[in-house]
Parts: C-alpha cells; sequence; structure tokens
C-alpha cells in the first residue's frame, strides 16, 4: 500500500484536479432551467426542518439531502447557481477523494487513470449540475469505501463506530444506497475465516447504522411501494445494460472500457504464459516482489477449489496487484446493478441515477486491472538513452522533464493506450447538459401572453387560461412564474389558480375549471403519456374550442386554444 506523498508532481495534479473539476461544473450551471425533480428538492427544502421531515414521511424518498438542501438554502438563495451548487460540490470532493483513495489503497496509476475516467464522465458530469442527492449518496459511498478498505487492514472501535454513522447517513439519504452496505457485508463475510475481528466489527457497525435508523423505518415499509415510480417499468436486460453504458458515456466508450477490460484480462495471461515459458513449469519461480503483500482474499486460499494453472495465474497476479482489493472494486462495480435488476422484476427501481455510486467502482476496478499489466517491453521502442540511462543521465541529456525517470516509461505508454478514451470523453462532452425539461424559456413567454391577453368576457385576471399537466409540474412553473408564490410552498396551487393556471392532470380536472370568461386557453403538457396516456385534455380541449397553434420545446408541448 502507498503511503501519502506530496510531492510537487502530486500537488500540481491535485490541482489540476480539483481546478479541472471546478471549471467544467460550475462553469455553465445555471444555463439549463430546473426540472420537475430539482424544484420538488427545493419545495421539500424550504419549510422549517421539522416539516421537512414530514413531508419524507409520505414519500418514498428519504430526508438526509433535504436536510443538507435546507442549511445550504438558509445560508444562500434560492437561484439555480445557489441550489446545483451543493451537488457541485458534493461531486468536486468525491473527486479529490477517489485520487486519495487510489493513490493510498491501490497505486499511483489507478489513481491517475480513474480521476481522469471521472472528470470526463458526462453522466457524473449531468447530476454534478443536478439539484438532486445523487453526488452526495456518491461521496457517501467512497468514504464509506475508504473506511471500509482501512476496517480491513485493522478493525478499531473507532472505525466501526464511523463506519456505522457513514451508512446511516447514505441510506437516510437514498435508500438504495443499502447495496454499498450489501457489498461490505458480503465481503465482511468472506474474511471471516482469516479475521473474524473484521466480521464481528463490520456487522457491529451495522447493527450502530440499524439502531440510528430504526425510528425511520416504519415510514420505509408504509412507502416501499412508492419507491418504484409508477413511470418506470420493469426493466428489460437491454436496459441493464444501459445502465453500464451509462457509467461509460455512450456505446462507444462502452466499447472501448469493454476493450480495456479484455486487452488488461489477456495481457496478463500472455505475460503469465511467457514468464512460465522462460522459467518452467517447475518449482515456485514467481516471487512476490510487489508493493502489495499477497493477502489472499479466503475465496482464493484454497487451491483445491480452483485448477493447478488457474491457481498459478492467482499467485502471479498477487505479484501485480492486490487481488482482494481487485474483488471488492468489482463487486462495487457490478453488484448493486444486478441486485436492483432483480429487484425490479418485482418493484422497478431501476434508473442509472440510483446506482450512480457504482460507476467509481467501474473506473476504479477497470483502472487498477489496467495497472496490473506490465509495459515495460515497449520501452525499446523509445530513443535508447531513455530506456537505458538512469534518471539523473535522462534529465541531464534532456530526454525527460524533472522529476520523470525510466520508471515512468511504462505510464507512458499506459497513458498512450487510454488516449482514445481520453480524447473520445473530451470530444463527447456536454458541460451544459440538456435537463429535459425547458420551463426557463417557456413560462417567461406565458408570462408575456397573459400581460398582452384582452380582458376577459366574465371574472378572471386576463383573458387567458393556462393548464399545466401533469399536476406536479407546478412546482418548475412557478418557479420561473413568480418566485414568491414558490416559496409559499403550502399556497402555491392556490396561488396559481387565482392567476387562472390550473395544475391538472387531464380530462377530469376540467369539470372544476370555469373556462367559459376566458378567450385563449394555452395548454401546458409535460410527462404526458404518464399523466395523460389517452391525451385527453388535448381532445377534449380541441372539441370545445379552436386551436390556433402548438409549439414543441424540450420536453414540453405548448398548445393555443381559442373560441370558435
Amino acid at each position: 500500500m502507498e503511503k501519502y506523498s506530496f510531492s510537487p508532481t502530486i500537488y500540481f495534479f491535485i490541482s489540476l484536479l480539483l481546478i479541472s473539476n471546478l471549471l467544467f461544473k460550475f462553469l455553465f450551471i445555471s444555463d439549463g432551467g430546473l426540472w420537475s425533480d430539482e424544484a420538488a428538492s427545493i419545495a421539500y427544502s424550504i419549510p422549517p426542518l421539522n416539516e421537512c421531515l414530514n413531508i419524507s414521511k409520505e414519500t418514498a424518498v428519504p430526508p438526509g439531502y433535504y436536510i443538507v438542501l435546507h442549511f445550504w438554502l438558509n445560508i444562500f438563495s434560492d437561484s439555480e447557481f445557489s441550489i446545483r451548487s451543493l451537488s457541485v460540490i458534493f461531486s468536486v470532493l468525491t473527486a479529490l477523494l477517489l485520487y486519495f483513495f487510489a493513490k493510498r489503497f491501490l497505486n499511483k496509476e489507478t489513481a491517475l487513470i480513474a480521476s481522469l475516467f471521472f472528470l470526463l464522465s458526462n453522466t457524473n458530469l449531468y447530476y454534478a449540475q443536478e439539484a438532486r442527492p445523487y453526488t452526495m449518496v456518491l461521496f457517501l459511498s467512497l468514504c464509506s469505501f475508504f473506511i471500509f478498505f482501512e476496517f480491513l487492514k485493522k478493525p478499531t472501535i473507532w472505525k466501526t463506530i464511523l463506519m456505522g454513522i457513514i451508512s446511516f447517513l447514505l441510506i437516510f439519504t437514498h435508500y438504495l444506497s443499502v447495496f454499498v452496505l450489501v457489498v461490505q457485508g458480503l465481503v465482511a463475510l468472506i474474511y471471516y475465516k482469516r479475521d473474524k475481528n473484521i466480521f464481528r466489527f463490520y456487522f457491529f457497525s451495522l447493527a450502530l447504522a440499524f439502531l440510528m435508523f430504526s425510528p425511520w423505518l416504519k415510514y420505509v415499509v408504509r412507502n416501499f411501494t412508492l419507491v418504484a415510480d409508477i413511470w418506470l417499468p420493469t426493466p428489460t436486460f437491454s436496459q441493464f445494460k444501459w445502465v453500464f453504458i451509462e457509467f461509460a458515456g455512450d456505446k462507444i466508450l462502452a466499447f472501448m472500457f469493454i476493450a480495456l477490460a479484455v486487452f488488461s484480462a489477456g495481457w496478463l495471461l500472455f505475460e503469465y504464459f511467457k514468464e512460465r515459458k522462460i522459467i518452467g513449469t517447475t518449482g515456485s519461480s514467481i516471487k512476490n516482489d510487489s508493493i502489495f503483500p499477497p493477502a489472499r482474499f479466503p475465496v482464493f486460499s484454497f487451491s483445491r477449489f480452483h485448477p493447478v494453472p488457474f491457481s498459478r495465474f492467482l499467485s502471479f497476479l498477487s505479484t501485480r496487484i492486490n487481488i482482494p482489493y481487485l474483488v471488492i472494486l468489482g463487486l462495487w462495480a457490478f453488484l448493486p446493478v444486478i441486485l436492483g435488476y432483480i429487484i425490479s422484476q418485482y418493484n422497478a427501481v431501476f434508473y442509472p441515477r440510483y446506482y450512480l455510486y457504482s460507476s467509481v467502482g467501474l473506473y476504479l476496478f477497470l483502472s487498477y486491472l489496467f495497472s496490473a499489466v506490465d509495459l515495460s517491453a515497449f520501452s525499446r521502442f523509445l530513443p535508447v538513452p531513455f530506456s537505458r540511462l538512469p534518471a539523473e543521465a535522462q534529465r541531464r541529456h534532456g530526454f525527460l522533464p524533472v522529476p520523470f525517470s525510466c520508471y515512468h516509461s511504462q505510464l507512458f505508454f499506459k497513458i498512450l493506450l487510454c488516449a482514445p478514451i481520453v480524447l473520445y470523453s473530451v470530444y463527447i462532452l456536454d458541460l451544459s447538459p440538456s435537463k429535459g425539461e425547458d420551463w426557463k424559456k417557456i413560462v417567461p413567454e406565458i408570462i408575456k401572453e397573459k400581460e398582452a391577453a384582452p380582458s376577459p368576457i366574465g371574472e378572471g385576471r386576463g383573458g387567458v387560461a393556462v393548464i399545466v399537466s401533469a399536476w406536479y409540474q407546478y412546482r418548475p412553473f412557478a418557479y420561473y412564474y413568480n418566485r414568491e408564490y414558490f416559496r409559499d410552498y403550502e399556497n402555491t396551487i392556490e396561488l396559481l389558480r387565482k392567476d387562472n393556471i390550473h395544475c391538472i392532470d387531464n380530462a377530469a380536472g376540467l369539470d372544476s375549471i370555469a373556462l367559459e370568461p376566458f378567450r385563449k386557453i394555452i395548454l401546458v403538457q409535460s410527462h404526458q403519456p404518464v399523466a395523460d396516456p389517452e391525451n385527453t385534455l388535448y381532445k377534449q380541449l380541441n372539441a370545445d374550442y379552436k386551436m390556433r397553434g402548438t409549439k414543441e420545446y424540450e420536453g414540453i408541448k405548448v398548445t393555443v386554444f381559442g373560441m370558435k
């Protein structure tokens, strides 16, 4: 295990990593308007703290993030920049912690490559600019694994207490982060024969987390069916694959990731057989001179469970990397998604953002596997002084900048192999990702329509009535229509109704609205397949009024009706 070192190179890379993350994630943070879930996050966080908790008791979302956002809003404003900044900060902290995690428990190559994957991830950039709990879960999950890896070295009571607190915060922020604890619990169980204290102390930390979470448990049980959002269908295998495509960035990057993993595994097998051909098949010729002690994972401790060649390959691999850590990273990357997919066959809780924390496990798994590859043989393709002279001589002759040395020739070739992934990631990087609903553009236009409308035939404010569907879209509409209406969370719908803005799902809601006094009706439809699958609102209004025009916005359709 590498200890922390703070050489000028490390300082430079950390500074570059910090600046790049801040620049990428803050630069266009206010470009896209809030969408419905972000507006709901603010609405859940505006009330006094006890009311925030009461609101969460009636929903499928735990209140951890909303409590943090509540205090954040009390310090800063409720502007787009302000509320999204909290997610950016969690994402930037994750980027820094990811580097230190990989450097401490894995190696510098893994820290460098995984940090680049995370920095250039469109998916993680998207959620860094969204006022939702996913980057907070990402940060807490990485904190949890950081302590867990320390825990595997030497379990102590203080680490146990800290693990319990972080585990509680995880499930108090998002219920599906419980799969992080499942992964860790499985590892602790496998470690049982090697060190019973790891098993005992870890499950004591789970008991502590359960004790802290127990007052909230009854609300989880009561609202369990609400966890499966009604718009989420039972996932197919294609949707299962799509989660990992999202983690990669797109299909091309997913294929590149697969190619990197296949190359790493294939090259390691090639090196193994090449070494066996040179040293022969008799005796124990593979020495463990790696900086990583063997620390065999219990499942690999008994060669009788595996063919002899496989056991020898594991022995060879253990001279390059810590096999237990590679297995843990693999479980972190894949097991939560697999478990979520299986559970979703009965209760749909399957969407990439719910398992965003596994993306970090995927980047670390691929980077760590690739770091085991020895490409020093390629150094012969470099100029002779570069591959032969000592480091000091190389610097003197100008072949390498300080503090690089011959050791870095292998890192050079690994970066070269990763260059296609990095360059393509930069090419598709979207610093201002779309949120799917352009309320920021549409609401000001509706305000202009209302202000320019002639006097109504009967009573009413203006000659325009606005109907917003689905009903829950009143939050982002109110945010851009009148911020004071939005902040008055208990009366927002009523205040909008007084301005002749009605929020309903389908034509059944028209019975409670008196549309006769209005010369113009503006129908605003969003999430129509969910709220009004038969499109009854449009059909009813089209039958009673004359359609004057329609306009498509991002995720929103606006239709204007007038008197016949």
